[in-house]
């Protein structure tokens, strides 16, 4: 049961979303902005490379999913977007490459 409703908009200034800009605009305000962007980086200590660096930023990845419920439960894992777009990729050029040992694409002329 529905008690009360109110329009989206009701609730937001748009004067002062269209006014509010926080882009440093001036020499000393872009230096301002890049030393603070620095320290927050400092304070988040050195940046991971190689693999575990690509691991760490791959585990943020969001890839939309068809098995996603409203109700927030997960979908089985065989059917999570970050197993079956990988694993679609693969079926996809695997059978690409066995066309092409097989013979079934050539090159014309060759």
């Amino acid at each position: 049961e529905v008690l009360d409703t109110q329009l989206p908009t009701t609730n937001i200034d748009f004067d002062s979303l269209a006014t509010a800009d926080n882009t440093p605009r001036t020499a000393s305000e872009i230096q301002a902005a890049y030393e603070q962007r620095q320290a927050i980086k400092a304070l988040q200590g050195p940046e991971k490379e190689g693999l575990e660096g690509f691991l760490e930023k791959a585990k943020n990845f969001y890839f939309f999913g068809f098995f996603e419920g409203e109700t927030g439960e997960q979908a089985p894992w065989i059917l999570r977007p970050s197993i079956t777009f990988p694993l679609a990729f693969l079926v996809v050029g695997a059978a690409f490459y066995v066309s092409l040992l097989s013979g079934a694409i050539s090159e014309r002329g060759a």
